[in-house]
């Protein structure tokens, strides 16, 4: 019986990496980002469109788009203040292994 499997629907990149995107515009944020349909996601709304996009029960979470984006947004930015204090801040960063990496654009 196969519980989970693992999804591989996402690809990473730095926010700074030559997607099509100006230098100036990407410079200016400073949260999550992700780019669905060439449109840029930040904050609250790439949290939302992550969880529409990996199907299944995240899909309900789309009712959130009917909160107030401010009030959306004001949520995500005590979540994101907070989120070393309840999970912790290693002092180096994690390698890719070779399968990961191959999702990694440049």
């Amino acid at each position: 019986m196969k519980i989970l499997e693992k999804a591989t629907i996402f690809d990473c990149s730095t926010v700074f990496s030559n997607l099509g995107y100006s230098t100036e515009e990407m410079s200016e944020l400073d949260s999550l980002v992700y780019v669905r349909n060439q449109q840029i996601k930040i904050r609250s709304d790439a949290i939302l469109s992550i969880l529409f996009d990996l199907g299944g029960i995240y899909r309900m979470s789309a009712i959130f788009y009917l909160t107030l984006k401010f009030f959306r947004d004001a949520i995500y930015d005590q979540i994101a203040s907070r989120r070393y204090q309840w999970f912790g801040k290693r002092s180096i960063c994690r390698v890719p292994n070779a399968e990961e990496e191959n999702r990694i654009l440049a």
